[in-house]
Protein backbone atom coordinates (compact mmCIF):
# COMPACT_ATOMS: atom_id res chain seq x y z
CA UNK A 1 0.00 0.00 0.00
CA UNK A 2 1.61 3.76 -0.78
CA UNK A 3 1.55 6.33 1.51
CA UNK A 4 0.46 9.26 -0.54
CA UNK A 5 1.08 11.96 2.01
CA UNK A 6 4.81 10.85 2.11
CA UNK A 7 4.64 10.11 5.92
CA UNK A 8 7.27 7.62 7.39
CA UNK A 9 6.54 5.86 10.24
CA UNK A 10 8.65 6.46 13.20
CA UNK A 11 11.55 3.61 13.27
CA UNK A 12 10.97 1.17 15.74
CA UNK A 13 14.11 1.58 18.36
CA UNK A 14 16.35 -1.31 18.91
CA UNK A 15 15.91 -2.06 22.94
CA UNK A 16 12.36 -1.16 23.22
CA UNK A 17 11.25 -4.02 20.80
CA UNK A 18 13.38 -6.82 23.73
CA UNK A 19 10.57 -6.84 26.15
CA UNK A 20 7.25 -6.10 24.50
CA UNK A 21 3.86 -8.78 24.46
CA UNK A 22 2.52 -10.79 26.31
CA UNK A 23 5.31 -13.90 26.37
CA UNK A 24 7.95 -11.24 27.06
CA UNK A 25 6.20 -10.10 29.92
CA UNK A 26 5.64 -13.08 31.23
CA UNK A 27 9.28 -13.86 30.72
CA UNK A 28 9.76 -10.68 33.31
CA UNK A 29 7.30 -11.58 35.73
CA UNK A 30 8.96 -14.88 35.85
CA UNK A 31 12.15 -13.75 36.68
CA UNK A 32 10.60 -10.89 39.20
CA UNK A 33 9.14 -14.03 40.84
CA UNK A 34 13.15 -15.54 40.99
CA UNK A 35 14.17 -12.28 42.37
CA UNK A 36 11.78 -12.18 45.12
CA UNK A 37 12.53 -15.87 46.10
CA UNK A 38 15.98 -14.62 46.53
CA UNK A 39 15.07 -11.18 48.16
CA UNK A 40 12.26 -13.41 50.51
CA UNK A 41 14.67 -15.75 51.72
CA UNK A 42 17.37 -13.22 52.40
CA UNK A 43 15.20 -10.76 54.24
CA UNK A 44 13.61 -13.71 55.82
CA UNK A 45 16.58 -14.90 57.11
CA UNK A 46 18.05 -11.83 58.39
CA UNK A 47 14.85 -10.61 60.02
CA UNK A 48 14.64 -14.07 61.88
CA UNK A 49 18.01 -14.08 63.01
CA UNK A 50 18.27 -10.20 64.36
CA UNK A 51 14.53 -10.97 66.57
CA UNK A 52 14.90 -14.08 67.53
CA UNK A 53 18.75 -15.31 67.14
CA UNK A 54 19.14 -19.07 65.45
CA UNK A 55 15.37 -20.55 66.55
CA UNK A 56 13.91 -17.42 64.69
CA UNK A 57 15.77 -17.93 61.35
CA UNK A 58 13.26 -20.86 60.76
CA UNK A 59 10.82 -18.66 61.25
CA UNK A 60 11.93 -16.42 59.33
CA UNK A 61 12.31 -18.38 56.23
CA UNK A 62 8.99 -20.02 56.64
CA UNK A 63 7.24 -16.55 56.92
CA UNK A 64 9.60 -15.56 53.57
CA UNK A 65 8.12 -18.90 51.73
CA UNK A 66 4.95 -17.97 52.52
CA UNK A 67 5.08 -13.79 51.48
CA UNK A 68 7.21 -15.33 48.28
CA UNK A 69 4.17 -17.31 47.51
CA UNK A 70 1.39 -15.19 48.02
CA UNK A 71 4.17 -12.34 45.76
CA UNK A 72 3.99 -14.48 43.00
CA UNK A 73 0.63 -15.40 42.80
CA UNK A 74 0.28 -11.36 42.49
CA UNK A 75 2.55 -11.02 40.05
CA UNK A 76 0.95 -13.48 37.52
CA UNK A 77 -2.54 -11.65 38.71
CA UNK A 78 -1.56 -7.99 38.64
CA UNK A 79 2.55 -8.12 37.50
CA UNK A 80 1.01 -9.25 34.43
CA UNK A 81 -1.48 -7.41 32.88
CA UNK A 82 0.41 -3.80 34.54
CA UNK A 83 3.49 -4.91 32.69
CA UNK A 84 1.59 -5.48 29.49
CA UNK A 85 0.39 -2.16 29.69
CA UNK A 86 3.72 -0.53 30.88
CA UNK A 87 6.08 -2.04 28.03
CA UNK A 88 3.45 -1.29 25.51
CA UNK A 89 3.07 2.78 26.79
CA UNK A 90 6.98 2.13 26.37
CA UNK A 91 7.05 0.80 23.11
CA UNK A 92 8.74 3.75 21.40
CA UNK A 93 11.37 3.90 23.98
CA UNK A 94 14.76 3.15 23.56
CA UNK A 95 16.81 3.35 26.20
CA UNK A 96 16.61 0.06 28.74
CA UNK A 97 17.70 2.19 31.85
CA UNK A 98 14.30 4.19 31.02
CA UNK A 99 12.24 0.40 31.07
CA UNK A 100 13.89 -0.93 34.24
CA UNK A 101 13.27 2.00 35.76
CA UNK A 102 9.87 2.89 34.75
CA UNK A 103 9.17 -1.10 35.99
CA UNK A 104 10.48 -0.48 39.23
CA UNK A 105 8.64 2.29 39.71
CA UNK A 106 5.09 0.47 38.76
CA UNK A 107 5.94 -2.24 40.77
CA UNK A 108 6.71 0.01 43.88
CA UNK A 109 3.21 1.32 42.91
CA UNK A 110 1.24 -1.15 42.84
CA UNK A 111 2.63 -3.73 45.31
CA UNK A 112 2.08 -1.71 49.02
CA UNK A 113 -2.14 -1.89 47.86
CA UNK A 114 -1.77 -5.87 47.55
CA UNK A 115 0.49 -5.87 50.39
CA UNK A 116 -1.80 -4.46 52.55
CA UNK A 117 -5.07 -6.73 51.41
CA UNK A 118 -2.98 -9.00 52.02
CA UNK A 119 -1.71 -8.19 55.97
CA UNK A 120 -5.59 -7.32 56.39
CA UNK A 121 -6.11 -11.30 56.64
CA UNK A 122 -3.70 -12.15 59.32
CA UNK A 123 -2.25 -10.28 62.12
CA UNK A 124 0.17 -7.85 60.85
CA UNK A 125 3.02 -5.38 61.80
CA UNK A 126 2.30 -1.52 61.07
CA UNK A 127 0.81 -0.77 58.15
CA UNK A 128 3.69 1.77 57.18
CA UNK A 129 5.89 -0.32 57.57
CA UNK A 130 3.97 -2.87 55.41
CA UNK A 131 3.49 0.38 52.59
CA UNK A 132 7.52 0.73 53.02
CA UNK A 133 8.09 -3.10 52.30
CA UNK A 134 5.70 -3.56 49.70
CA UNK A 135 7.52 -0.47 47.62
CA UNK A 136 10.76 -1.89 48.48
CA UNK A 137 9.51 -5.08 47.21
CA UNK A 138 7.65 -4.53 44.56
CA UNK A 139 10.40 -1.62 42.95
CA UNK A 140 13.48 -4.41 43.69
CA UNK A 141 11.24 -7.09 42.08
CA UNK A 142 9.83 -5.66 39.08
CA UNK A 143 13.17 -3.50 38.18
CA UNK A 144 14.97 -6.28 39.09
CA UNK A 145 12.45 -8.91 36.73
CA UNK A 146 12.80 -6.02 34.05
CA UNK A 147 16.63 -6.00 33.77
CA UNK A 148 17.24 -9.67 34.05
CA UNK A 149 15.06 -10.42 31.01
CA UNK A 150 16.73 -7.56 29.13
CA UNK A 151 20.38 -9.06 29.72
CA UNK A 152 19.21 -12.17 28.86
CA UNK A 153 17.73 -11.32 25.65
CA UNK A 154 20.46 -9.03 24.39
CA UNK A 155 22.60 -12.64 25.16
CA UNK A 156 20.83 -14.46 23.35
CA UNK A 157 20.60 -11.87 20.54
CA UNK A 158 24.42 -12.03 20.36
CA UNK A 159 24.83 -15.73 20.20
CA UNK A 160 22.16 -16.68 18.46
CA UNK A 161 23.84 -20.13 17.72
CA UNK A 162 24.26 -20.99 21.31
CA UNK A 163 20.74 -19.80 22.45
CA UNK A 164 19.11 -22.17 19.82
CA UNK A 165 20.96 -25.20 21.45
CA UNK A 166 18.57 -27.51 24.31
CA UNK A 167 19.70 -27.15 27.57
CA UNK A 168 21.89 -23.92 26.77
CA UNK A 169 20.94 -21.28 29.12
CA UNK A 170 22.32 -17.57 28.91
Amino acid sequence: MSNPAGIVPAPEPVDAGAVRGPSAVLEVCMRCIGVLAVVSLALGLVIGLALKGLPGAGAGVFFAWWSWLVASVLVMLVGWPAGLLTSHLLRRQAREWVHVTVFAVVGGVICPPLFWLFMLTVDGPDPVLIAAGGVAVGAVGAGGGRWWTGAARRGRLAHPVEAAQPGVER
